[in-house]
């Protein structure tokens, strides 16, 4: 390090569930420092490797950042964004670990993940709820997959509800929009509570991430018995293939009143909002339930997406289900059970048709 690490002036212990970026910014503002972003650099300053403070990656960094805010490196990992390394790397990344200054050894998110699964500083979402309880951003915000609190059982809320601006975490602790003045705790509030369905596929997820304990739902839903990173990516898999979808689906989860909106088109990332991805991973949860039945009913509603008619075409009728993620990236040994289940579904659903017969997949397993 270039230089000793002196702690801040003024300190205070991270809040219920706090994330680490909303740590920073507080303390900056609890020390009147003239940029919200002024304890990040006070941090990148002392580091010799050049590492994102608000998402790091280096052991070294921890260290610092432990000696500047006077909180435990590990309280630091579990309110970053690396908490969600161990679900949200694929089985097939070659997982990376750092030791903290404890000594516990823990795995790192990849910038390329944490992009994908998570939503950056500068376009957040927040429960109104909980900022009325305190003003500070939640570490549970933060995965694309979470759309929910459980806590108040209604749905996230992204950017201003007035103006439809951009929020960044600063704007979440001020509780007020920047551009239009709206007050963030004044926002529509999208009560989840009698959605039985949707909240059991979100407090799984949210036990996924380790962010909720399991679920206690009464809802009879048989799971494949797998590592929940394993069961993550099938159903960011199957999430992914709802999105290819472009102009209706009958299979989409009917979502209660106030939530059900027109999903398509819904293409990428930045057209997701709160509601949408509670409707897209509630459809793809229900390819994973009742294992294998509900992938298997997933397939067949799928060949009809967008008004098709099934020709008996595993790849044309299967689109990128087939295509990129049974051929591609389930590939990998941990997903033996899906490419097993899928092996029964095309042996009990198509008979022996010229197009099968030439699958790649049953030239090379006749069985």
């Amino acid at each position: 390090m270039n230089r000793p690490s002196r702690p801040l002036l003024s300190r205070s212990p991270l809040r219920p569930g706090e994330s680490l970026p909303s740590l920073l910014i507080r303390l900056a503002q609890e020390n009147f420092y003239h940029s919200p972003t002024m304890v990040t650099q006070l941090c990148r300053e002392r580091l010799t490797r050049r590492d994102q403070v608000t998402h790091p990656t280096q052991t070294e960094t921890f260290h610092v950042l432990a000696e500047l805010v006077q909180i435990e490196a590990d309280e630091l990992y579990a309110a970053s964004v690396q908490r969600f390394a161990p679900t949200i790397n694929p089985p097939t990344y070659e997982q990376r670990s750092i030791p903290l200054p404890s000594g516990k050894t823990v795995p790192v998110l990849p910038v390329f993940f944490s992009r994908v699964q998570t939503w950056p500083e500068s376009n957040v979402q927040f429960c109104p709820l909980c900022l009325q309880e305190s003003a500070h951003h939640r570490v549970d915000w933060l995965p694309l997959a979470v759309a929910v609190c459980l806590r108040h059982q209604c749905l996230l809320v992204r950017g201003c509800s007035r103006c439809q601006e951009q929020l960044k975490i600063q704007d979440v602790l001020e509780t007020r929009c920047p551009n239009c003045g709206f007050e963030l705790t004044q926002a529509p509030i999208i009560s989840v509570a009698a959605d039985q369905f949707g909240l059991f596929s979100q407090s799984v997820i949210q036990s996924w991430l380790s962010l909720s304990p399991p679920t206690s739902v009464n809802i009879e839903a048989s799971l494949p018995d797998e590592p929940p990173a394993t069961l993550y990516r099938l159903l960011d898999g199957l999430r992914r293939t709802v999105m290819c979808v472009r102009h209706h689906w009958d299979h989409l989860y009917d979502a209660p009143s106030g939530v059900g909106l027109p999903l398509f088109p819904c293409t990428s990332k930045r057209d997701m909002t709160p509601a949408k991805a509670y409707i897209l991973y509630a459809t793809a949860f229900r390819g994973v339930v009742d294992w294998p039945r509900g992938f298997y009913d997933f397939l067949d509603a799928y060949k009809r997406r967008d008004g098709q008619t099934p020709r008996g075409h595993v790849q044309r009728d299967l689109g990128c289900i087939y295509t990129v993620w049974l051929k591609k990236l389930w590939g990998h040994p941990a997903f033996r059970f899906v490419q097993e289940a899928f092996d029964r579904y095309l042996s009990d659903e198509h008979s022996s048709t010229f197009a099968l017969v030439r699958l790649r997949r049953l030239q090379s397993d006749p069985a």
